[in-house]
This record gives structure tokens, sequence and C-alpha cells, in this order.
């Protein structure tokens, strides 16, 4: 298995990372779904640079990285798609990456062809790193992840002197009695920016929370972390969109939904957490994957057990709520952001 390509699947039933064989395509099609591999902007960078160089020029890395690209996406009848990728990418690369992509696919992948039910990539929609440039409807999707990821860097700045359990403290608080929700991925990305993992410690679980907090926590002062923290934001949906596919039915074809992915942290973080189904729901449960060391290291100890705990007195005591996730909440949860944003970018 490649250790800088990642096929993941977000929303899955045991801890393991499934492998997906061309005889899962196929009998998922015989069974009348199909397999959709959503594809990052990660991937469609690895294209872009793989044919904008020469042979001469291509590094061992990158030579090594589209081999097993090509070797995930020559599986006969498979589907993918990139909408959310190019979505993602700045307006100002957005032309040679589109054609990077056509051109890799003529030139390396001859036998695939686009889904009957494909559409052009638009180019009507604002594109942009900044979230306050967002459209409405985009700031709205991203509102909650992007504030939780804000919260964490907010006290990462300024309780600098604060203990492990002390900051991971000030996001329950905030998440629960000010943002009043707190999600599952975001709360497992705060832990791990919090807990910095020994840095000659071999063992799996620290490997993963190093390469978690590497990708969530890139540092930076003002404008420049807001806009990394934006991208962290960005991760999270690749995971949980693909799981809100998951199931689900495309002009009658039920998806099988896997992420491809070159970001070690984005497959750390769903190695160490992932959706799961259960009422009817695909990308709103979470499940911790099993690892001794969470018992066994006081940090992980207090942090799971505070977040169980807070979870389960909001499930107990906010039953049946209707004005829950609503207009109004989603508009404070938007307020919240630029607010929060606002404020770390004039941080410097």
């Amino acid at each position: 298995m490649s250790e800088r390509v990642f096929l993941l699947k977000p929303c899955r039933t045991n801890d393991a990372q499934p492998v997906l064989t061309g005889d899962m395509v196929v009998n998922r099609l015989a069974d009348g779904g199909e397999v959709c591999i959503v594809l990052d902007l990660n991937v469609l960078n690895r294209f872009k640079d793989y044919m904008s160089s020469s042979a001469a020029d291509r590094s061992t890395d990158l030579i090594g990285d589209i081999a097993e690209l090509k070797r995930i996406l020559s599986m006969p009848l498979l589907t993918t798609t990139a909408g959310f990728a190019f979505g993602e990418a700045d307006e100002s690369y957005l032309d040679i990456l589109m054609e990077s992509y056509e051109s890799f696919l003529e030139a390396e992948l001859p036998g695939y062809v686009d889904a009957f039910n494909s559409i052009p990539v638009g180019r009507d929609r604002v594109r942009s790193r900044k979230y306050r440039a967002l459209p409405a409807g985009e700031q709205r999707l991203f509102a909650f992840t992007y504030l939780s990821l804000l919260k964490i860097h907010d006290i990462l700045l300024s309780e600098e002197k604060l203990s492990p359990e002390g900051k991971f403290d000030l996001y329950l608080e905030f998440m629960d009695g000010v943002a009043d929700f707190v999600p599952g991925i975001e709360t497992e990305v705060a832990k791990h920016c919090f807990f910095k993992a020994p840095a000659d410690h071999g063992d799996a679980f620290f490997t993963r929370s190093r390469a978690i907090r590497k990708n969530f926590d890139k540092g930076g002062r003002g404008e420049t972390r807001v806009d990394r923290i934006l991208n962290g934001a960005r991760d999270i949906m690749y995971l949980r969109g693909a799981a809100a596919k998951e199931g689900k039915s495309l002009d009658g074809v039920i998806q099988d939904t896997w992420l491809l992915t070159c970001d070690a942290g984005v497959a750390a973080l769903n190695n160490t957490i992932y959706f799961y189904p259960a009422d009817g729901e695909q990308s709103k449960f979470t499940r911790l994957t099993d690892d001794s060391i969470r018992q066994r290291n006081s940090f992980w100890r207090y942090a799971d057990r505070a977040s169980a705990s807070l979870l389960a007195e909001r499930s107990r005591t906010r039953h049946g709520r209707t004005e829950f996730c609503n207009e109004k909440h989603l508009q404070v949860i938007t307020n919240l952001a630029h607010s929060l944003s606002t404020r770390l970018a004039l941080r410097v």
C-alpha cells in the first residue's frame, strides 16, 4: 500500500479501512449500484505537476504517486467526481488544472470515459481562499467546521501556557455554551492539535496524531493562518461530503463512495475517527478506532471521557429539540465564524 496515495472509506462499519478491488466494483454494479471515487485537490495537483513537466524532470515521488493513482483509477467501471476539488481551486490556476486533468485522463487512462450524467465544471461560481469572499451558501456550508477550527487556533494562540487538558476544556466550553454544537470529527482534531505526540515515538497512534496536527496546525500569523484554517475545513468537508453521499441514490443508482487523496493528514484522521451509518444517516455519527494508547495516556483518557460525557449530556437534555441547526442557528454560527476569523486575522 502506498504511503503517499490513500483511498479512504469515510463512512464504514469497521475500524479498518476496506481495500477496494475490481471484483468489488463489478459486484456493486451487478447489485444496481456504483463505486464513486471523490478526487481531492491534491490528486488534481499531481496530475497538473505530471503533465506540466518533462519525463526527465519528474521526481521519483511524483512518478510513484502517478503509478498508484493510475492503478486505482484504471479499475473498470469506476466513476469519479472532482467537482468539489475544482470548486476549491484558486481562480488563478483553474484553467491549467482543468486542462491537465483532461489531458491526463486522455493520455494515461485512455479507457476512462465520463459518466452519462456528468456535467462540465462551471466557471460562474466564486472561488476564493478567503471565507468572507465566498458566496453566502458556501459560507454556510463551511460554517460549522470552520468555526470549530478557528476556535482551536484561537486557543492555541491565546492560551499557549495552558495544559493540553485546559485547552481542550476551553474548546468544549465554547462549542457547547456558545456555538451550541459539538461535532465529532472537529473535536477529534482539537485533541490532536492540543496534544504534542512525542517525536521519537514510533507507535502507530502517535504517528497518526503527528500527521493530523501537522495538517490542521500549519502555523502562520494573521491572514495566512486564517487562510490555512479554511484549507483545513475543506479537508474535513471532503470526508463529510463523501460520507454524506454513501448509500444515496444518484439518478436511481446507489452510491458506494470513497475518497482518493494524497494528504497524509486527512488519511490519518480517517484512520482515527470515521463516520458510521445509523438511523438512516451516513455523515452524522462518528466512531473512534480502537487504540489502547487512548486508555494508557492521561491526556487521551481525560479528553475522550470529557467529550463523551458532554455529548451524552447534550443528547439527554436536547432530545427532541427542533430549533437546533435551523436557519437562525446557522446564521449565528456564520456570524461567529466571521467575527473570530476577523479577530485572528488581526493577530500578527
